[in-house]
């Protein structure tokens, strides 16, 4: 049997979509030095879905990048006031999408036998291979508890249904992916930015197929938040206004936080 087990597939945004582009490439040169931090090579590979022509730091082997073809979205790539959420929601999932079916193209190519989805300034457990390899044959997991870390704090807070909030959430099978979003047949289509450009119905989705992926027993990623690209900062923003309105939650979400500790720090190549 092939080594060949855990590839991941990174979309990075358009560079004229960016608030920040050297801030998009520092997130993302972390981002890929925790993905293949300690796993051997011929395990892992990332795959990086760019824009033709995107200048980007120096990466590390272990990295391919992916030039793309592909307009600049066609409308902000940021949650904001007076836009309509649906416009960017789908416009961020197409382009996500595409970005992602290149790499789950290419890994398939390759022989890997599993996939997953990362956003480009996310982190994921060292521990997750191990998962992976112990659980070989499984249509594949999600990650329900994982953790929120804002950039630059000492504290990390436990985050549930994290497959909800955060992209980086679901590991597939990439035969069966492969099977649910080639392009080459049409009904599969409506698919590529399900499964690709978003990640809060893929279990379902899943599941409508006839795949039972299964929750992971552990909290496998951390989402970063508190930085200029991100494009769920306002999340964070609500949670904070709740809190004030509704002091019963600061109790319940002080007793979810912890302070960021040498192990975690290790885990995730978090808060370095």
């Amino acid at each position: 049997m092939s080594d060949r087990l855990l590839a991941f597939l990174v979309p990075l945004v358009h560079p004229d979509a960016a608030r920040s582009w050297p801030e998009v490439c520092a997130r993302l040169t972390e981002t890929v030095n925790c993905l293949l931090a300690d796993h051997p090579t011929e395990s892992v590979h990332v795959f990086v879905g760019v824009n033709r022509g995107s200048p980007l730091p120096p990466m590390p082997s272990g990295v391919s990048v992916l030039e793309l073809d592909l307009p600049l979205p066609s409308t902000s790539i940021y949650k904001s006031r007076g836009q309509h959420e649906s416009d960017r929601l789908r416009a961020t999932r197409e382009d996500r999408g595409k970005k992602r079916l290149a790499g789950l193209q290419a890994a398939r190519g390759r022989g890997f036998e599993y996939v997953m989805n990362v956003d480009a300034d996310d982190l994921v457990s060292r521990k997750l291979l191990h998962w992976v390899r112990a659980g070989r044959g499984e249509p594949g997991w999600y990650i329900t508890e994982g953790w929120l870390y804002r950039m630059g704090s000492r504290l990390i807070h436990k985050q549930s249904n994290f497959h909800k909030l955060c992209g980086s959430s679901h590991i597939l099978r990439t035969e069966l992916l492969h099977c649910l979003c080639s392009p080459e047949d049409a009904d599969n289509l409506e698919n590529i930015p399900l499964l690709l450009g978003e990640h809060t119905k893929t279990a379902d989705l899943m599941a409508s197929y006839g795949y039972q992926i299964t929750p992971l027993p552990y909290r496998a990623a951390c989402y970063r938040v508190g930085h200029a690209n991100n494009a769920s900062l306002r999340k964070r923003h609500v949670e904070l206004w709740m809190l004030r309105k509704k002091p019963s939650l600061l109790v319940r979400s002080a007793t979810k936080t912890r302070f960021l500790t040498r192990k975690l720090r290790r885990e995730f190549l978090v808060g370095q």
